[in-house]
């Protein structure tokens, strides 16, 4: 027992330097044989702990843990966690929010989220080799939270099925299935980790999340799980098909393109009197274009052309290598270089030593699932009738106004889930609009980004970063309704909201959890007054509007105060 004891402490001491105290740890592989069932016996969460991440010439910002968690009967889940970062006084939170992140699909794995978006290591650029890199992510959100990252469900990524053992075998799942899932790997977590039993919690994710999110949170609201549900956060969110554009609503996908520069005038105009005379036609009100003919079919084969593999429907074939326009930005590179990139990494026998998955089933890794059948059951991005022929929206009725708050969240040029659509879902919800929470600006500070993470990111990640501070930068827009539901915009940023706007996605992500408004409310007297004077005001009395700004630029709703952690590259 003596020996134990010792073996334990040399492994701590050695894991608080960011060193692998034991065989084989500095090369990223697992304790020689014995370490992870000794550890594991004595404190399970040991033998899962990452010592070092294989092109992170760094430690981890705070402890990270990577293996397998108990997902129900003959279902594997490979979790990610990482643990809240030490704050400015170099301590780190004991009693931080719990966070699980999923990503979308089905079948895209959420590592994306944790190595791509959110985590606190992300993708670097190229080495001179062409060895994909890591670099510690300043914007990272655990920062302001510890950080589950699930590959749902099982078959996405390395999760695997028992199925999977078999030459040929793939995993069925399906949406109530996988929320069956999720939820059973949560409570095989605060098994793992029980010192989270009780944490404020909440769930984020992104895509076809949209569909995860709620029905795991309705799950967790009505369960026995020793979690205090706060809320979610839904981005770009599938959740209803009637109003959103996957559902044939063409005439969002023509506005978009318009709005941001990829029609001309006289193409938008064609196509919308088109749409407009089909859905006037059609008793249902849809718009099909399959059936178009003549001067229709034309104007649409053009939008298709301009538009590329970026409009979110037509039939699977697209032009050559998704070219000129990344399906999920208007106007960011495509970002499938990346993902490729990552997906490398992600392959290298020392990664999966390192992450505890070397002798998972189903390799390679993928980003969008290879091993997994999976039965789309709600109308939520499925554009067709499903099982229980239902969106999300009777979930956020049930959930809102029971939980402390809901952020459905969408990048503004996002084109693969658009705004406009996933406006006019929320829009469908019972919830009112609250009282001077109208469609409003919110704003967030910036301050310099280290210089290793400019000069070492990749051109896919965070387009707009700066080297000095900013100032008060437009983060988009928002509005407020009863029961704690939000809608929110991100100005310029595309499908993957943290990806393309980390700074305002951070600034989002902290306001969510703290329970606090993006914005001011509006004062509605002062606009609604007939007096020029109450709203502009004048040379020696400020109006509405200059009160409005103030407030709403300050430091208690931009959070300009702390710069982001040193950031390194190697």
């Amino acid at each position: 027992m003596r020996r134990v004891r010792a073996a334990l402490a040399a492994a701590a001491a050695a894991a608080a330097l960011g060193l692998g105290g034991l065989p084989g740890a500095a090369r990223g592989a697992r304790p020689a044989s014995g370490g992870p069932s000794l550890l594991r016996a004595l404190d399970p969460r040991e033998a899962d702990r990452v010592l070092a991440l294989p092109g992170l010439g760094a430690p981890p910002p705070a402890p990270l843990y990577s293996g397998f968690l108990d997902a129900g009967p003959g279902a594997h889940f490979h979790y990610l966690f990482a643990e809240q970062e030490a704050g400015a006084d170099g301590r780190r939170p004991d009693d931080g929010p719990l966070v699980l992140w999923l990503n979308g699909g089905p079948g895209a794995s959420s590592m994306m989220g944790a190595f791509t978006e959110l985590g606190p290591v992300i993708l670097a650029a190229d080495a001179p080799d062409g060895s994909p890199r890591l670099q510690l992510n300043p914007f990272a959100w655990t920062q302001a939270a510890n950080m589950l990252f699930l590959e749902s469900p099982t078959g996405v990524g390395f999760s695997w099925c028992d199925e999977m053992q078999q030459p040929g075998g793939v995993c069925a799942n399906g949406d109530t299935s996988t929320a069956a899932q999720n939820l059973a790997a949560l409570r095989s977590f605060l098994e793992r980790f029980p010192e989270y039993k009780g944490r404020d919690f909440m769930i984020w994710g992104e895509s076809y999340a949209g569909v995860y999110v709620p029905t795991l949170s309705l799950a967790v609201y009505k369960s026995d799980l020793e979690l205090n549900l706060l809320g979610f956060g839904a981005g770009d969110p599938c959740t209803d098909d009637r109003t959103q554009t996957n559902a044939g609503r063409l005439d969002f996908n023509f506005e978009f393109a318009y709005r941001n520069g990829l029609l001309s005038q006289g193409l938008a105009q064609q196509l919308r009197r088109c749409a407009q005379e089909q859905a006037a036609a059609s008793p249902e009100g849809g718009v099909d274009v399959e059936v178009w003919e003549g001067e229709c079919r034309t104007a649409w084969r053009r939008y298709f052309i301009a538009t590329s593999a970026g409009d979110g429907a037509g039939p699977p074939v697209k032009l050559p290598g998704y070219g000129f326009l990344d399906p999920y930005t208007a106007f960011g590179p495509n970002n499938t270089p990346y993902w490729k990139q990552f997906e490398v990494w992600a392959n290298l026998p020392e990664v999966q030593a390192a992450l505890h998955v070397e002798k998972a089933p189903g390799r390679p890794w993928t980003l969008f699932a290879s091993h997994l059948n999976y039965t789309v059951e709600y109308q939520a991005c499925a554009g067709a009738p499903t099982r229980y022929n239902t969106s999300m929206i009777p979930i956020y009725n049930e959930l809102v106004g029971k939980v402390r708050n809901v952020v459905v969240f969408s990048g503004d040029v996002d084109p693969s889930v658009q705004m406009r659509g996933t406006e006019n879902a929320v829009g469908g919800m019972d919830a009112a609009p609250l009282s001077g929470g109208s469609w409003r600006p919110w704003f967030h500070g910036t301050v310099p980004v280290p210089a290793p993470v400019l000069a070492a990111k990749s051109p896919y990640w965070g387009p707009q970063l700066s080297s000095h501070t900013d100032g008060v930068q437009l983060g988009g827009y928002v509005q407020d309704f009863e029961g704690g539901l939000s809608f929110c915009t991100i100005h310029g940023a595309g499908h993957m909201v943290p990806q393309y706007r980390p700074v305002a996605a951070l600034h989002l992500f902290k306001r969510a959890l703290a329970g606090r408004p993006l914005a001011p409310l509006l004062p509605e007297e002062d606009i609604a007054s007939d007096s020029d004077a109450d709203f502009f005001g004048d040379e020696t009395t400020p109006g509405a509007l200059s009160r409005w700004v103030e407030s709403a630029e300050a430091s208690g709703f931009t959070n300009r105060a702390r710069r982001p952690r040193p950031a390194s590259a190697t």
